[in-house]
């Protein structure tokens, strides 16, 4: 009995050294299997361009004329009349509003008469000094007097003159903020008008990444949505110095080189400046760049075999119309990887299927 347990015992014993045999021989064919290396992601390239264009700076704008004038009295009083309207055109040395004159004219009619009599006793003891019958003191005080009463009449006709509001140049008349019979104030803007030979500009704000790309004088092409299909050129002819307190960005004027007749102050302006100090980019499709932030970004390039990935930085100079511009990172590599870049990782194995 004994003997016949030893020898269930030793079967069992010598099936389970079987059974680890066989499970050693899985686990290394499964390492072995695993060491094969992992299956090509099959992938598109296309070659990197160059160029020296860049890219636009757009911006919307209001148009203004480029010089406006608001035109006051130079003393307070009744308004007379107002002889112009808005959007009326005019002529340089044209008279637009005049002060009613009665009270105006009366005082120089006064400071006229009061230099009169100072000039006449100025005269006379002019003679009696000759004859050394006035004396010295006389004669100095008669010639104040005259200097005084010639002062008065200056200042009485020089308010005479801008009681009346004459054009200072050929222009439009955009407001009119007074009517007839209206008692204003001195120096209160009676009509605001432009200066036609000042020409028009477009007023744009832009952040300062977009304003460090420009310079004055660069070219620059503005649309108008109320004159659609035509277009005017102009050209940068100021740029800030300082934002703006509100939106922070840089004012910039872009002046128009020849105005249509139909243009009007206020209407919306796009505008496209061409950057005339470009630097050299390369140009990638859009789908090439991945895990893109900001200005950064990564490209895969194909290796020189081909058969891998390799994950390049770049840096990003802007995006548009399927393209990514790029200002730097892609120094000698003719290709780039686009179908199928998501799915790589540096030094992954691709199969190029272009």
């Amino acid at each position: 009995m004994r003997n016949t347990v030893l020898i269930i015992l030793a079967g069992i014993a010598a099936t389970g050294l079987s059974m680890l045999n066989g499970c050693a021989s899985s686990s290394g064919a499964a390492a072995q299997q695993s060491s094969v290396t992992a299956a090509p992601v099959y992938v598109r390239v296309a070659r990197v361009e160059h160029t020296d264009t860049d890219l636009p700076v757009w911006a919307v704008g209001k148009l203004e004329a480029k010089e406006e004038s608001r035109l006051s009295f130079k003393i307070g009083g009744i308004v007379e009349r107002v002889f112009v309207d808005e959007g009326q055109r005019v002529a340089k040395g044209q008279l637009l509003a005049t002060l009613s004159l009665t009270e105006i004219d009366a005082q120089l009619a006064q400071a006229q008469n009061g230099f009169d009599k100072a000039d006449r006793d100025l005269t006379r003891v002019k003679n009696l000094f000759a004859d050394t019958v006035a004396t010295l003191e006389q004669l100095q005080n008669a010639t104040t007097a005259w200097d005084i009463a010639k002062s008065s009449l200056d200042a009485a006709a020089f308010n005479r003159r801008y009681a009346q509001i004459y054009a200072p140049s050929d222009g439009t008349v955009l407001r009119r903020l007074a009517d007839d019979h209206e008692q204003v104030a001195a120096g209160v803007p009676i009509i605001v008008m432009t200066a036609r030979e000042k020409g028009w500009v477009v007023r744009i704000g832009l952040a300062d990444r977009d304003l460090m790309r420009i310079e004055r004088g660069d070219s620059a092409t503005v649309d108008f949505d109320a004159l659609p299909g035509e277009t005017v050129s102009g050209k940068v002819s100021e740029i800030g110095a300082a934002p703006n307190s509100v939106n922070g960005a840089y004012e910039v004027e872009i002046k128009i080189d020849a105005a249509p007749d139909r243009l009007l102050t206020g209407l919306i302006a796009k505008v496209s400046v061409k950057p005339s100090s470009a630097k050299p980019l390369d140009l990638v499709p859009i789908e090439a760049l991945v895990e893109a932030n900001g200005s950064n970004g990564f490209v895969f390039a194909p290796a020189a075999d081909s058969r891998s990935a390799i994950r390049v930085p770049v840096t990003v100079a802007y995006v548009h119309d399927g393209k990514a511009g790029i200002s730097g990172g892609l120094n000698g590599i003719t290709s780039v990887i686009t179908a199928g870049a998501t799915k790589l990782t540096d030094g992954a194995s691709v199969t190029v299927v272009n």
